[in-house]
């Protein structure tokens, strides 16, 4: 095939066997269609893990309206709303069957945790779970952050070791103790 001077225009076909020409075909016309090309105009991520309120709005420019689109989540309007995080692909189809294609990442932040270790004495209790607890183990409490999205704080909780009473001899002024080292008893005059 020779192509003239442009895309758009008359085009010729020779025949050869064995690099001879069998025979000269006469010129054909051939318009050449533009792909529709798209672009996003706005975009917006979800704003919390598990939120459907990410959106995703679409332009289309050359090709030949009327266009037709096609998205992963089946839709077929240009636009797209009320999208949770995760991967959306776009096909646009125009009046000629021209095709283009698109992929969009739609993401939202990660739930937030926070861990933290408490210890209390054995006969306490703290509010965690939606009550007061005095057993040591672990808890889950879920609050709203800044964003109001859902976040975790997960809680262990232990027990403070409680030395043993020091003894004393209070005759002698003398301060004997079975506990662990670190901590300071003291005598009052």
């Amino acid at each position: 095939i020779y192509e003239d001077e442009s895309n758009n225009g008359f085009y010729k076909c020779e025949v050869e066997i064995n690099g001879c020409p069998i025979k000269l075909v006469d010129s054909v016309y051939i318009t050449l269609y533009s792909s529709p090309k798209l672009s996003i105009t706005e975009f917006k991520n979800s704003s919390c893990s598990g939120k459907n309120d990410g959106s995703i709005k679409l332009e289309t420019t050359d090709g030949l309206p009327p266009y037709n689109y096609y998205w992963s989540n089946h839709s077929t309007e240009q636009s797209q709303s009320n999208l949770s995080a995760g991967m959306y692909s776009v096909t646009v189809t125009d009046y000629h069957n021209c095709t283009s294609s698109l992929n969009i990442e739609i993401v939202a932040p990660e739930i937030s945790t926070i861990f933290r270790t408490i210890s209390i004495c054995s006969y306490d209790s703290i509010f965690l779970q939606g009550k007061f607890q005095n057993k040591i183990g672990r808890y889950f409490d879920s609050f709203k952050d800044r964003n109001d999205c859902d976040s975790l704080v997960i809680t262990d909780l232990f027990f403070f070791s409680i030395p043993n009473l020091p003894i004393i001899d209070l005759l002698q002024n003398v301060l004997n103790s079975n506990f662990t080292s670190g901590n300071q008893w003291y005598l009052n005059d």
